[in-house]
């Protein structure tokens, strides 16, 4: 049963929104902050916002500022305390700024702001829209302030530092589609450094800057033993595949869901060599964005599963093409348990390969397969074992149904 209840609030008239909140929707766990309608103070701003933070069972808080920039409307920024409020309350789970950025007087705000994230209690999923944050405006030359977007941001740093090093934190989802290289690749170097994050989905479609930041991601994928999905959606070169594909081939490595995108068929095969000996992995999809000759990418997984029980699932390019039979076959080899009967094999009881073979009924090749892991099965006598006797008539009829 879905107990959320939802509250849009605007910035608009402080007293009038405070009041509604106080009056009416004491009980929300669900907040949004959808609307930007007057060009408020930054004391305003955080009134409006310290109301809601100081709502008891507050659990989700977004900013989304996207139909705005749809409208082209202008959104001002944020004051990066108002956000802290929001980090201290404390039962919040949830939080997603969409197309929002926020500012700061001085660094000091910037160092509050790093420590309410690496203090928050409870908070788990972070998605980031094209937020982007604010250099604080003593570290200019002028009045105005300018996006942590240069070739190096003290800001990016301390905060995605500290975003990444969440308590709590299971899922952070980075989506961007405007530029602002420096804190985009200062997210990505951190990311993986998390001791509880689970998930991470990247979206950016222009990856032309990304190299030396994915190369850091994976590289301490390599000493990452949580994470256990990834999702890159932009276009790797021939380095980033070899980066995913020396994550993968890390003993330490427990991811077991990748989505990548690459810029050719050729670059998926120092991954697919490195699946060879990869015991954790089981579902792998991959898109290609500028094609190419698939087959030799194909030849380099028809070696893989010969010798990766694991992976259950592998599609490329959404599966508009297909895999090729041999491949298909072990996928399903996989899925139903072959990794068993592999390692375990000589130490599984006769009742265990009988119920492996009747999970191969509509499959005669897999039948064909298993029995070939054990030929004495088909001879096997029912005094051969104890564990046999137990449930020698459930055998005797899945030996019947086999025949």
């Amino acid at each position: 049963m879905d107990n959320t209840i939802h509250c849009e609030v605007a910035l608009a008239n402080p007293h009038a929104e405070v009041q509604r909140l106080q009056t009416r929707h004491q009980r929300a766990n669900f907040v949004s902050i959808e609307s930007y309608l007057a060009w408020l103070s930054d004391e305003e701003i955080n009134y409006i916002i310290k109301a809601v933070a100081d709502l008891p069972e507050l659990q989700t808080f977004r900013i989304s500022f996207s139909f705005q920039k749809f409208r082209q409307l202008p959104v001002l920024p944020i004051p990066g305390h108002a956000l802290v409020s929001i980090l201290e309350s404390k039962l919040l789970e949830t939080l997603t700024l969409d197309e929002a950025t926020f500012k700061f007087p001085d660094f000091n705000d910037v160092y509050r702001l790093a420590s309410a994230l690496e203090q928050a209690p409870r908070l788990k999923i972070v998605t980031l829209f094209n937020f982007f944050p604010l250099e604080p405006a003593s570290n200019t030359n002028s009045t105005t302030t300018r996006s942590s977007s240069s070739v190096d941001s003290p800001t990016a740093n301390v905060l995605a530092r500290a975003l990444c090093h969440l308590p709590s934190l299971q899922e952070l989802n980075l989506i961007f589609t405007r530029d602002g290289p420096a804190w985009i690749c200062a997210l990505l170097r951190q990311s993986c450094s998390s001791h509880s994050m689970q998930r991470l989905r990247i979206n950016v479609p222009d990856g032309s800057f990304l190299g030396q930041p994915i190369q850091c991601l994976c590289q301490s994928l390599q000493t990452n033993s949580v994470l256990q999905e990834l999702s890159i959606r932009c276009p790797l070169d021939e380095n980033g595949g070899n980066a995913v594909a020396r994550a993968l081939n890390s003993p330490l490595n427990r991811l077991e869901q990748v989505y990548i995108q690459l810029k050719h068929y050729d670059f998926a095969i120092p991954i697919a060599e490195a699946l060879h000996t990869n015991r954790c992995l089981k579902s792998f999809e991959l898109r290609v964005w500028t094609g190419g000759d698939r087959a030799p990418l194909l030849h380099a997984c028809e070696r893989m599963v010969l010798h990766n029980p694991v992976l259950q699932e592998l599609v490329i390019d959404n599966g508009r093409l297909g895999l090729t039979a041999l491949i298909d076959f072990y996928l399903l080899l996989n899925l139903q348990d072959r990794r068993q009967l592999l390692e375990c094999g000589d130490k599984l009881s006769p009742k265990a390969w009988i119920d492996s073979l009747g999970r191969q009924l509509s499959n005669v090749s897999g039948l064909f397969y298993t029995l070939s892991l054990n030929p004495t099965l088909c001879g096997q006598s029912s005094q051969t074992s104890t564990d046999m006797d137990v449930d020698y008539e459930d055998c005797r009829k899945r030996q019947r149904r086999l025949c």
